[in-house]
């Protein structure tokens, strides 16, 4: 594992048992702003990759497949029964086969990549094309609007940029 990414890890794990308290408030918040405004029964089998304790699950409340590279948040999610779909795994080297969901979410995790290109193709690569429906977002202060439109698009995803009131600048393609 390369360092920035052992850091990330090392660092997610460290917090995992306060992130909860720390973050569901600002993480529901945007959850809030991009999927209580749109329909979202069009959700069939749906990843929330770099999920952590799994928030969006708990948001939503049903079970969505949570990836994310920190065991210890993956543990958090399990013991806290937000969901039970999970895996500890790389978002730049997903261990998920092509078109594998119709519904590819994450939240503010690609600026932590190494490499936030690599993760955007992997997050198309597992993206149904019949629709499927994705919704990125990332901190703007780290990856800027016009780029991060930029990013997406080379990485295969076709979709709008828009703006949250708080801190993530987003991409989809149903919003």
């Amino acid at each position: 594992m390369s360092g920035k990414k052992e850091k990330v890890r090392r660092y997610y794990d460290n917090f995992a048992k306060d992130y909860n308290n720390f973050y569901e408030k600002i993480q529901f918040t945007k959850y809030k702003y991009v999927l209580n405004e749109y329909e979202t029964n069009f959700i069939e089998s749906c990843i929330d990759v770099g999920g952590g304790t799994g928030l969006l699950s708990k948001y939503l409340n049903f079970e969505i497949f949570t990836v994310d590279l920190s065991y210890d948040m993956i543990k958090e999610a399990l013991i806290l029964k937000h969901s039970t779909l999970l895996l500890v795994a790389d978002m730049a080297a997903l261990p998920i086969r092509n078109s594998a969901f119709n519904t590819v979410f994450s939240f503010t995790a690609i600026q932590n990549a190494i490499s936030p290109a690599i993760v955007v193709r992997e997050l198309a690569r597992i993206l149904r094309n019949d629709p499927g429906y994705f919704l990125i977002t990332t901190l703007e202060k780290i990856i800027v609007a016009n780029m991060f439109k930029l990013l997406c698009e080379e990485g295969g995803l076709s979709g709008d940029i828009f703006k949250f009131p708080i801190e993530d600048v987003g991409y989809s393609n149903f919003i």
